[in-house]
């Protein structure tokens, strides 16, 4: 090791007479001799694993950071890039180009407070900071905090979800989820969602701390301020589908009166189902199906199907976009880790899953998905051969189609819009009456998902 010989001069009147350095007005009384000469090799891995790391390997895990990876898999990341460089095995041995796993851990924690702030620090106030940020990369957020400290608001709006908002099938349904334990304080998300062709988009995202009425109603209406026409260009959709909270709900219906309110046919019944065969319930066996009828008799206009007749719901009965969009925050955005804090859980919303969401609908726009093509071939191959010349253009975008099961029989189709005249009218499925005109004829209408 290096040697270091240190020496006091004793400053006093004989001293200063004899020493220049002693008669300055600041005396140097300090002789200091270094000898870098190690004792030892300087290239050995006991040495190079007690090097600090450099600039240039700070700044490169900071970026790993920025890109949503947690100091575990930098680490990996980075280890991995030194061992396919030339001169690998000596390079992950010296901690100036592969620091400790302390160091790593110290220099994300350390990112993550200049970012995210600390653990207790008021999200409202972090995300107003950071809000030119966002808005720099096209993402609009806008914040509010209700009459209490505790009950605030989010709402995330990313370029995607911008023009999702002038979508059609916007203004028809919309659904509606909430999830919680996303982020270390416990808070919720709840995802507003339209159907596409490509699947679900949302049309904003919204993070707030309550799940009470006032805490969603804080986030219904800092939506409705800050985007008023994000329905398709209407201040409300005419269907909103979601599940059986009551919380939500009421939130839902102060906020968008005119909206009609559905319940999700699958999990609301999961839900009620499991409530009564809980054994600390103590529901008798007998009677569970008769509390289920009771119960949703009272509430038949959002739970019968026969009163949705009246309403475009374009064939969905359930919640599965919203609990499969749930999902993929949690499972793929996520990695079924919680993020930092509610700022955190901002920042993977408009970055990282504002990049999955592109990733998916590129996917479809280049016919990578290989589902709608085989379904749509499937059809194909069930059509009669003398499709074409059964059917009769009654004007424009309409058509009368015959029966493929009773000739006998024939259905009204609205090209323009996707409806048609048949037995499943109501539920907008894509059917053999609807396959029919797109083969044979070149008019163009919507293709409606099923």
């Amino acid at each position: 090791m290096a040697k270091v010989d240190v020496k006091i001069k004793l400053a006093t009147f004989d001293t200063k007479r004899r020493d220049k350095y002693l008669q300055r007005e600041v005396p140097l009384s300090a002789v200091i001799r270094i000898d870098d000469r190690h004792s030892h090799s300087t290239d050995s891995a006991d040495a190079l694993r007690l090097l600090r790391g450099t600039r240039s390997t700070r700044q490169t895990f900071l970026r790993y950071f920025s890109e949503g990876m947690t100091p575990s898999e930098a680490r990996r990341l980075h280890e991995s890039k030194l061992s396919m460089e030339d001169d690998g095995p000596a390079k992950l041995a010296n901690a100036a180009l592969n620091p400790p796993q302390r160091t790593v851990y110290h220099w994300h924690s350390v990112w993550r407070e200049a970012c995210f702030g600390g653990t207790y620090i008021d999200p409202v106030l972090k995300l107003e900071e950071k809000a030119s940020l966002y808005a720099a990369q096209g993402t609009h957020i806008s914040v509010t905090r209700g009459g209490s400290s505790a009950c605030w608001a989010v709402v995330v709006v990313t370029p995607i979800m911008r023009r999702a908002h002038n979508l059609e099938l916007a203004r028809e349904i919309v659904f509606v989820d909430s999830t919680a334990s996303c982020d270390t304080t416990k808070c919720t998300v709840t995802v507003v969602l339209t159907a596409t062709k490509a699947g679900a988009v949302p049309l904003a995202v919204l993070i707030h701390k309550e799940q009470s009425t006032d805490g969603y109603l804080a986030a219904f209406k800092l939506l409705k301020e800050a985007h008023p026409l994000c329905f398709g260009g209407q201040p409300a959709p005419q269907v909103l589908m979601s599940d059986n909270s009551s919380a939500e709900k009421a939130a839902l219906q102060q906020t968008w009166p005119s909206a009609r309110q559905l319940l999700c046919h699958f999990h609301v019944a999961q839900a009620e189902w499991r409530w009564l065969t809980t054994s600390h319930n103590s529901v008798d066996k007998d009677q569970r199906r008769r509390f289920i009828v009771l119960t949703f008799l009272r509430r038949q206009e959002e739970w019968v199907q026969l009163y949705r007749l009246d309403v475009l719901t374009r064939g969905h009965n359930t919640n599965n976009f919203a609990e499969a969009t749930i999902r993929v925050l949690k499972d793929i955005i996520l990695n079924r880790v919680e993020a930092f804090n509610a700022v955190a859980l901002v920042d993977s919303v408009a970055l990282v899953w504002e990049k999955y969401f592109e990733s998916r609908i590129l996917r479809h726009a280049y016919s990578r998905v290989a589902a709608h093509q085989l379904l749509y071939k499937r059809l194909l191959s069930r059509m009669p051969k003398d499709a074409a010349e059964a059917i009769h253009v009654v004007g424009q975008g309409q058509y009368i189609v015959p029966s493929a099961t009773h000739p006998s029989s024939s259905y009204e189709v609205y090209a323009d819009i996707g409806l048609c005249t048949c037995l499943l009218v109501n539920k907008v499925h894509f059917v053999s009456t609807r396959l029919w005109c797109r083969k044979s004829t070149e008019d163009c209408f919507r293709m409606l998902r099923h």
